[in-house]
Parts: structure tokens; sequence; C-alpha cells
């Protein structure tokens, strides 16, 4: 599977559509979410954390990677790769929402 292939697995709703921008616009796509199980993460110091149940984005970094945001203000964030995305959403840990 191709990165655009999973991207698309993963951001298969309208929202995430592509929008044709002017040259040079970084181009964001970001879909609303909600965790709804334990969806993992590494964090910096090499330990594994739990993000909390609840609403969350999932926007594209780029190629393989996804960032996980979520907190009141959207102050915490994790990079998961597409792979930890999809097996997330396989095992209803993570819904993406319209």
């Amino acid at each position: 599977m191709t990165p655009s292939d999973a991207q698309a697995r993963v951001f298969d709703s309208p929202d995430a559509t592509q929008a044709n921008l002017p040259p040079h616009t970084m181009e964001l796509i970001i879909q609303r979410a909600r965790i709804t199980g334990q969806l993992t993460y590494v964090t910096s110091n090499g330990r594994r954390q739990v993000i909390p149940v609840g609403p969350c984005l999932v926007e594209v970094l780029s190629g393989r990677t996804l960032d996980v945001i979520w907190g009141v203000d959207g102050q915490r964030s994790a990079a998961l790769s597409i792979e930890e995305i999809q097996t997330a959403q396989d095992l209803g840990y993570l819904v993406l929402l319209g």
C-alpha cells in the first residue's frame, strides 16, 4: 500500500478532499475524530503513553505520518504512523467523524 492509498483509507470522507490551492500554499488535511479505546504513542524519552478517550483531530504531516491532537485547547499531540492509525481504526479505538 502506498502512502497516498493509506491516507485515502484513513481519510475516507468528504472533509478530507483535496482543495485547489494557490501556488506556495501549504495543504492542510485535518479530520475530526474520537478516541474510544487505548491508543498509545511513544514519548521523546521512549516511554509509552496513552492518548485519553475523547475528541481529537488527526492531521496529515507527511508521507506515512499523521498527528493526533487532543486536549481542551489542542495542547497535546503525538505523531503516529499510518499503520498505527489504521490498526486503531480496525480495533475501534479511533473513529473518524464526518
